[in-house]
C-alpha cells in the first residue's frame, strides 16, 4: 500500500515526546500503565507498525495494509483515545484501495492479452 492509514491515525492522535530513538521507536508515555516517563513507543518498519512499552512490557503489532487489527493492537490504540470507528474507517480505506488495485490489475491484464 502506498498510504499508511493506521499510521496516520497514530500520528494525529498520539503525543510523541522527544526524537526518534536509534532503534526507530518514536517515544511516548504509555497510556496502558500510565507511566510518568516516555518509556514506550511506536515503530514503523518493514511493513509493520509496532508498539512497545519498556515499563509494563506491553507490545503489539499491526501489518500495514491488512484489513484486520488484532484485539491487542486495537486496545493499545483505544488507550491513546483512538476510537473503534476511526480504526474501522482506516481499515475500510485499505479495503477500498485493495478493491481498486485488484480492478486495475484485472483491467491491465485484459489489455495486455491479445486474441489472434
Amino acid at each position: 500500500m502506498s498510504h499508511d492509514y493506521i499510521q496516520e491515525l497514530i500520528d494525529n492522535n498520539v503525543i510523541f515526546t522527544g526524537r526518534i530513538a536509534a532503534t526507530g521507536f518514536r517515544p511516548t508515555k504509555c497510556r496502558l500503565c500510565n507511566d510518568y516517563k516516555s518509556r514506550a513507543g511506536f515503530k514503523n518498519s518493514d511493513g509493520e507498525i509496532s508498539y512497545h512499552c519498556f515499563n509494563c512490557s506491553t507490545h503489539s503489532n499491526y501489518k500495514i495494509g491488512t484489513r484486520h487489527v488484532s484485539k491487542k493492537f486495537r486496545s493499545t490504540l483505544n488507550a491513546f483515545d483512538i476510537d473503534n470507528n476511526s480504526i474501522d474507517q482506516a481499515l475500510g480505506k485499505y479495503f477500498i484501495a485493495g478493491v481498486i488495485n485488484d480492478y486495475r490489475d484485472k483491467k491491465d491484464s485484459k489489455q495486455t492479452t491479445s486474441v489472434f
